[in-house]
């Protein structure tokens, strides 16, 4: 499990891209899955502006040779699940 700090404005994007995305408050498996995009390609993304590979543990995830750091997001975030 993952516990992660969010801003009050995170929820309402989540529950907006659900919306656009055709789901309903009443399916939470289906909007657990909008999460789990939407969380799976910040972690991508960040990656590949880090200039790390995608998926990690592929030839060249690491920064010169040393383990890269990792990207940090810029103001605190929480998923409670």
């Amino acid at each position: 499990m993952l516990s992660v700090e969010v801003s009050e404005e995170d929820p309402v994007g989540l529950e907006l891209l659900a919306a656009v995305a055709g789901v309903g408050e009443s399916d939470s498996e289906t909007f657990a899955g909008v999460v789990k995009s939407t969380f799976h390609s910040g972690v991508m993304e960040s990656c590949k502006a880090a200039g790390l590979t995608w998926p990690p543990g592929q030839a060249g995830s690491t920064a010169g040779g040393k383990a890269a750091p990792p990207v940090l997001p810029t103001a605190p975030t929480s998923i409670v699940q």
